[in-house]
């Protein structure tokens, strides 16, 4: 059986707002070293700085699991997760592209891709609240022409789901009432 580790998001527990993406073996270990780290102020102060202001509030933050990876490509899916939700719009204090801003290796480019292949919908383990707050923070993003056509370029070939094809002709025919 492979070794697997998580990873995880630190949440503002008044907002849900997501501010920090990272890998751990222990959640429960690791939420308690970040508080730790805080007291002691040591290496990332942004991070340090935001949980120092929580515990003075008397509160922390809330950790998440995103995705349960092999131990073999943890850095891959650290930096995957922080580009995306740096994609939708989150404000994170990562105070680097995560993966210790590792090179990856083409086998563990296939092996991630791979894994992001038939993604099962609530996978995931967020909460309703964090959820919500994704959804609102993507309908604000503004994708540009040449993004657009980026994506369509990928997107070709790719076989859609029925459910998929269902939900592009009712955007699809919103867009012609309006």
């Amino acid at each position: 059986m492979k070794k697997t580790t998580f990873i995880y998001t630190l949440s503002d527990p008044d907002t849900l707002e997501v501010r920090y993406v990272g890998k751990a073996n222990n959640i429960k270990y690791r939420l308690w070293s970040h508080i730790t780290e805080a007291k002691r102020d040591s290496r990332n102060l942004r991070k340090c700085n935001w949980i120092k202001k929580l515990l003075a509030q008397g509160k922390k933050p809330i950790i998440e699991i995103v995705e349960e990876v092999s131990i073999d490509c943890w850095k891959e899916s650290e930096i995957y997760w922080i580009s995306q939700f740096k994609a939708w719009g989150f404000n994170l204090i990562n105070m680097t592209g995560g993966g210790e801003c590792g090179i990856i290796s083409e086998n563990c480019k296939k092996a991630l891709a791979k894994s992001k292949r038939g993604h099962v919908k609530g996978m995931f383990k967020h909460s309703e609240e964090t959820k919500a707050l994704i959804r609102q923070k993507r309908a604000l993003q503004v994708i540009s022409e040449e993004h657009k056509t980026k994506i369509s370029v990928a997107m070709k070939g790719v076989k859609k789901s029925d459910e998929h094809k269902k939900n592009m002709l009712k955007k699809k025919n919103l867009l012609k009432n309006n």
